[in-house]
């Protein structure tokens, strides 16, 4: 909600909880007892309307979020090995990509993390990169699927 309209939202709850207070006087009346059932009812909808678009915005960052972290941890598990490989053929190219830490990865920017990661993965590609518990194939879907 906008504020304008959690404003107006406050107001009707106010008006909703004086309506509550004076029950009886809400049931002597017919007419005004089956308005105040229709604002009930629009208050309700209004209440679940908020609370799913909550839910839609929080689910996406979470799920955001999520990938995020799974990247970063492919990343770092990739890294290890381009590094022995950087380091036993003397590429200081592959040293220099595969050198950065975990709290570095989390700072960058999504597309910087990506082009990192595509970067890392084309080095890690290399057939004399040494093997180090995940091979390409493992790695790629991380890459693929991470949403980003």
């Amino acid at each position: 909600m906008t504020k304008r309209e959690e404003n107006r939202y406050s107001m009707y709850r106010a008006v909703e909880q004086v309506l509550s207070d004076n029950q009886s006087v809400v049931d002597s009346l017919p007419a005004l007892a089956e308005s105040v059932t229709e604002f009930n009812t629009a208050m309700q909808d209004i209440s679940d309307q908020d609370n799913a678009y909550k839910t839609i915005t929080g689910g996406a960052t979470d799920a955001k979020n999520t990938a995020e972290e799974a990247l970063i941890e492919t990343m770092i598990s990739l890294s290890g090995a381009t590094y022995v490989y950087g380091k036993k053929s003397g590429d200081n190219h592959s040293q220099s990509l595969s050198k950065f830490t975990e709290s570095d990865l989390k700072l960058m920017r999504d597309s910087d993390l990506v082009q990192k990661g595509k970067s890392l993965l084309e080095i890690f590609d290399h057939p004399e990169v040494p093997p180090s518990g995940r091979t390409r194939m493992k790695a790629v879907p991380f890459f693929e699927k991470s949403g980003f």
